[in-house]
């Protein structure tokens, strides 16, 4: 599998797990067609370089919707004007983004890092380096 590739599972892997704790729609909010398509067109070398940074974050520890384990924030080089993803879905930080409706569902029923634990992504990383999921 190629690391573009390989990042593309990694999000669709979180998009489930939102899903099923959020009850939002899959794909609705999360992980878009158009966020696939900007994974998949990334270089080699560059999907390549932020699956491993990817990967050392989910081994240092992080867990959540943590900019750490978020390949666009990486890619974006933590520049959120410069984020494609922030662009599609408001900036991860503005109130009413994607990604604040997302932690909110979230935070009605549990913690976002209980929810998105380090041992989901340590077990997505396994079955990356594996070459399946």
């Amino acid at each position: 599998m190629k690391y573009a590739e390989m990042l593309v599972v990694f999000m669709l892997a979180k998009a489930v797990k939102i899903a099923e704790a959020t009850g939002i729609k899959f794909g609705e909010l999360y992980f878009a067609e158009e966020d696939t398509k900007e994974l998949l067109a990334l270089s080699e070398d560059k999907a390549k370089a932020t699956y491993m940074w990817l990967k050392e974050s989910v081994a240092v520890g992080y867990n959540g919707l943590n900019e750490r384990v978020c390949p666009f924030c990486q890619i974006a080089n933590f520049n959120c004007t410069e984020c494609n993803y922030g662009k599609r879905h408001k900036e991860c930080m503005e109130k009413g983004s994607d990604f604040d409706r997302i932690t909110d569902k979230i935070l009605e029923t549990s913690f976002v890092s209980t929810t998105l634990p380090n041992e989901f992504y340590k077990k997505v990383i396994e079955e990356l380096e594996k070459g399946g999921l």
